[in-house]
C-alpha cells in the first residue's frame, strides 16, 4: 500500500509539473514603430514558442514602464498557442493624451487560471517615445533604461531650444474583407430560424473601428429583391486577426418556399478607408432550402460507405405521411430512373427511414452502374391529411464502394 501511495503521488507531481522555459518561450517582442504622438496606439507583437505536442489555450499581457517610471500590465489577450511552433499574438497599446514620454514593453504569459508562466527576458524590451507636439516638436534622443536627474534636466533644457518638423508615423490602411459567409443549417421550415456565420479579416496595416456589417437575404430567383435583416458592428480588428460572428436570420413563413441565398457587406458607408474597397462583399458560400420539409440527414455530397448504416432523416410540421425517393435524375421527371422507400401505395409518418439492404445498397448500386455514374439524388414526398403531395429540393449522396 505504500508503494502504491508513493506511486501515485508522484504521478500527481509529474501531472502537475508547471510548464518550463523549455516547454514555452517568448521569442520576440516587435512593435510597430520606436516614435508615435499621443492619442495615437502603438502595435505589439509577442511571438511565442510552444515547444510541447499539445495546443495551449494561454493569456499575454504587457508589462509596461510608463514614463512616469510606474509599472504597469496592460491587456489580457487570450490566444491559442499552436504545438511545436510559433504562434504571433497582436496587442494594440493606446496612448493616453497626457501619457507623453518613454515607455518601455516587456510580456508575460499566463495561464487561464491567470497563474504567470513565462515572463520576458530584459534584453526582449522595446522602447518608444510618445510624442506630444503642443510640448516639443522633435523627440529626444533614443535611450534604454532610466534616466538619471541630470539626464533629465538636460533633455528639459535641450527641448526648449531645439525645432525641427518630421513626418507623422503611418501604417497602411486596414483591408476588411471576408474569409467565409455559411449558414448553420441549409435546409429550414417555414418560420424557422437557422444562423449565418461570418468570418471577417482584416489584412491590412492598421487597425479598423467600428465596421459595419450588413445582411440581405433574396430568393435564387429573384436576385434583384434583397430583404435587409440586420446590421451589426465590430468594434475593433487588428492587422491581421479574424473575428467570427454568428447571426441569426428568420425568412418570414409567407415568402415563398425555394433556394435562399445572403448578401454580406462589410463598411458599406465607406467609413474607413481601405487598401482595397472592392472585396467587402460576399454571398453565402451555400444556398438555404426553405420550405415545408426541412431535409436534415444525409447533407449535400455526404458519402455512405457500402457496408455501413444507411439513414435518411427529415422534418415537417404541415405533412404527416413521407416517401423517401432515390434517383439518379436530380430533377426526378423521370420514374423509370428513381425508386421510393416505402414502396407502391405504402407511406411512413415517421421522420426517419433506415432501408433494408435489398434497397440500399443494392438497388442504388446498380442504378449507379447502370448509368454509369459514381452518386445519386435523393428527396422527400410529403402528403397530409387531405391527400394533398408535396415535394422538396434534392440532394446528391455517394456510396463508397469496398474494393474501390
Amino acid at each position: 500500500m505504500k508503494k502504491l501511495i508513493g506511486i501515485l503521488l508522484g504521478l500527481s507531481v509529474l501531472l502537475t509539473q508547471p510548464l518550463s522555459a523549455e516547454d514555452l518561450s517568448i521569442e520576440k517582442i516587435i512593435i510597430a514603430t520606436d516614435l508615435l504622438k499621443i492619442k495615437e496606439t502603438q502595435l505589439v507583437e509577442v511571438l511565442v514558442r510552444n515547444n510541447t505536442k499539445k495546443d495551449r489555450s494561454l493569456y499575454c499581457k504587457l508589462v509596461v514602464t510608463l514614463p512616469n517610471r510606474n509599472i504597469v500590465t496592460f491587456a489580457n489577450k487570450r490566444f491559442l498557442a499552436k504545438a511545436q511552433t510559433n504562434t504571433s499574438v497582436i496587442i494594440p497599446y493606446p496612448i493616453d493624451a497626457k501619457g507623453f514620454g518613454d515607455y518601455s514593453l516587456g510580456a508575460r504569459l499566463y495561464s487561464l487560471s491567470d497563474k504567470p508562466l513565462v515572463t520576458a527576458a530584459k534584453s526582449q524590451s522595446k522602447y518608444f517615445y510618445a510624442l506630444d507636439p503642443a510640448i516639443r516638436k522633435t523627440p529626444p534622443k533614443r535611450r534604454r533604461g532610466r534616466m538619471s536627474k541630470a539626464e533629465i534636466a538636460e533633455e528639459a533644457s535641450t527641448n526648449m531650444k531645439k525645432k525641427m518638423k518630421r513626418e507623422p508615423v503611418v501604417f497602411d490602411p486596414p483591408d476588411l474583407k471576408f474569409v467565409s459567409l455559411g449558414l448553420l443549417s441549409t435546409s429550414v421550415l417555414r418560420g424557422e430560424t437557422t444562423h449565418v456565420r461570418i468570418a471577417v479579416k482584416n489584412d491590412g496595416g492598421d487597425i479598423a473601428q467600428n465596421a459595419e456589417i450588413n445582411l440581405r437575404w433574396f430568393f435564387s430567383q429573384r436576385p434583384r429583391r434583397k430583404i435587409h435583416f440586420i446590421a451589426e458592428k465590430i468594434p475593433i480588428i487588428s492587422p491581421g486577426e479574424t473575428k467570427m460572428i454568428e447571426l441569426p436570420f428568420t425568412i418570414p413563413a409567407n415568402e415563398q418556399p425555394g433556394k435562399y441565398s445572403i448578401l454580406a457587406k462589410v463598411d458599406e458607408g465607406e467609413h474607413i478607408t481601405e487598401i482595397d474597397e472592392n472585396n467587402n462583399e460576399k454571398v453565402s458560400d451555400e444556398q438555404l432550402v426553405f420550405g415545408d420539409i426541412a431535409m436534415v440527414f444525409p447533407e449535400n455530397n455526404y458519402s455512405f460507405a457500402e457496408d455501413g448504416l444507411f439513414k435518411f432523416e427529415w422534418r415537417s410540421k404541415k405533412y404527416n405521411q413521407f416517401k423517401v425517393q432515390i434517383s439518379s435524375d436530380p430533377t426526378f421527371t423521370d420514374e423509370s430512373v428513381y425508386f421510393e422507400m416505402p414502396k407502391e401505395e405504402k407511406w411512413t409518418p415517421s421522420f426517419t427511414l433506415n432501408p433494408m439492404r435489398g434497397e440500399m445498397p443494392t438497388l442504388a448500386l446498380s442504378m449507379m452502374d447502370e448509368n454509369e455514374i459514381d452518386h445519386l439524388f435523393w428527396r422527400i414526398v410529403a402528403k397530409d391529411s387531405t391527400g394533398k403531395t408535396t415535394e422538396s429540393q434534392a440532394r446528391k449522396f455517394y456510396i463508397t464502394v469496398k474494393g474501390r
